[in-house]
Parts: structure tokens; C-alpha cells; sequence
């Protein structure tokens, strides 16, 4: 059984609109998640050291998801407690200190004196969380945000058939299981989708996921097209060469289609 950190205190304002959290509450966030991410690593702030406490057991502590919990051990991998400090004296032009969220775009950024700078500006030229990223991954060469895996590159056309296939049949295993899933789905109440982390950048679902559901319909009619012109050429003789590759959908790919997010 893990023993609760004495010193271990909740976050504040969690229960409260973002609009209301202050500066204290910002600034207390953020010592929070550095000390779990100290916890996490097994250090401590005094000379002797401290078991690691596994991740999992840290995230159901705190209520977060295990994701959370590995980003405060980067940060508290990162930086040191005093750098911590450091960055909640940063003020934006309204006098606030930078959130949790803007910690996190900053943890990709290994090189301490690029972190410091980028970290400066954010604040003082009030960057939100979205330019912010912008800025980190210009300043890393266009790279992949912090986490993110890269794909491998399939070896034939019928090796990436087969992938696309997978991944699409799991974002439909998702849509009916999670999002469709009558009364208790997502589309049930379309409304109810404010962030559940403190400091976490707020999602829009009018905004960003629209748009992002809307190309990934766009490229889905795109790949379904070349398959059927590539088709069509196979039965006219297409060279074996250039056949397209022969794939059997299997039942997740016959499901039925989607509801629209707008409702219908």
C-alpha cells in the first residue's frame, strides 16, 4: 500500500471555473506536479532519498492520468526545484504566472538556456499554450511534440494498407464504444467536454476537433478513391507491379458509418 505524502497538499481550485483561479493557484499547480514528478523519481527536496512511488499509484493518488504523471516526472527530471521556482516569478503583460499547461510544451526543450529563453518570452510577451508549442517545435526543426511517436515506414504498399486498415478499424472500435455509445456517449451530450485536469489547455469542439474530424473524413474519401481507381485499373490489366494490394476489411471496417458530431 502506498503511504499518502504527508506533506502532499490538493490542487487548488480544481473544483472551480478556470476564470477564477488566480495567481496563487497557478503557481501552487505547478509546485504540485513538480513534487509528484519528485516522488515519482524518488527524490526528495532533503538529503535522504525516498522509494520511487510507481506512477500508476501516484496518478489514482492525485486523480490525473498516468500521462500526467509521467510529464511532472520530466519536469521535475528537468528542472531542478530552484529553476521551478524561478519559472512561477515569470509574469505575463496581466501579472500572471504561466500554467501547468505552457510547463508542458516547455519539457521537450532539453537545452536549459533555449528553455529559459523560450520560457521568458512566453511570459512576457503573453504567449498562449497553442503559440507556445508553435514556438517550441520551430525552435526544434518542425519535431514532433514531446511523447509523440513517429511512424515506421511500412515496407510495401500492401504493409501500409494493412496499418491504415488497423488504425482506422480502432478509431471506429473507439467512435462506437466511447463516442456513440447511446445514452452514455459522447454525442449524448456534446456539451459536457470542459477540460478534467487543472491547467490543461480547453478543448473546443467547435474548434479544433471539428476541424481536425472534418480532414480526417477529407482523407479518408481521398484513400477510398485512389483504391477505387486503382481498382479499376487492375481489371482493365494493370501490371502486377503496379496492382494495388488486395486487402480484406474485416467486420470493425463494415460497421456502420458514423453520426455526424453536429447531430443527425
Amino acid at each position: 500500500m502506498i503511504e499518502r505524502d504527508p506533506t502532499r497538499q490538493s490542487i487548488p481550485g480544481k473544483t472551480e471555473p478556470r476564470a477564477n483561479r488566480d495567481t496563487g493557484d497557478r503557481i501552487a499547480i505547478i509546485r504540485h506536479y513538480h513534487a509528484l514528478g519528485m516522488r515519482a523519481l524518488g527524490k526528495s527536496d532533503g538529503a535522504g532519498k525516498i522509494s520511487p512511488v510507481p506512477i500508476e499509484a501516484l496518478a489514482a493518488e492525485a486523480g490525473v492520468k498516468p500521462d500526467t504523471i509521467r510529464k511532472a516526472q520530466d519536469f521535475a527530471r528537468i528542472y531542478s526545484r530552484r529553476e521551478m521556482e524561478a519559472l512561477t516569478e515569470l509574469r505575463d503583460p496581466q501579472g500572471k504566472p504561466l500554467t501547468w499547461c505552457h510547463v508542458r510544451q516547455l519539457l521537450p526543450v532539453t537545452h536549459r538556456a533555449e528553455r529559459s529563453d523560450l520560457q521568458r518570452r512566453a511570459a512576457e510577451e503573453g504567449w498562449s499554450v497553442r503559440e507556445l508549442r508553435a514556438r517550441v517545435q520551430a525552435r526544434l526543426g518542425g519535431k514532433q511534440s514531446f511523447g509523440a511517436k513517429t511512424f515506421a515506414k511500412p515496407g510495401t504498399p500492401e504493409d501500409a494498407l494493412r496499418r491504415l486498415i488497423e488504425l482506422s478499424e480502432s478509431w471506429l472500435r473507439y467512435y462506437e464504444e466511447v463516442v456513440d455509445a447511446g445514452d452514455t456517449g459522447l454525442l449524448a451530450r456534446p456539451s459536457e467536454m470542459p477540460s478534467g485536469e487543472p491547467g490543461r489547455e480547453p478543448l473546443d469542439p467547435k474548434g479544433t476537433a471539428e476541424k481536425t474530424l472534418r480532414n480526417l473524413g477529407r482523407a479518408a474519401v481521398r484513400v477510398a478513391g485512389r483504391l477505387s481507381k486503382a481498382t479499376a485499373r487492375d481489371k482493365a490489366g494493370t501490371p502486377d507491379a503496379t496492382r494495388a494490394p488486395e486487402v480484406k476489411p474485416t467486420k470493425a471496417v463494415r460497421r456502420k458509418g458514423p453520426r455526424s458530431l453536429a447531430g443527425g
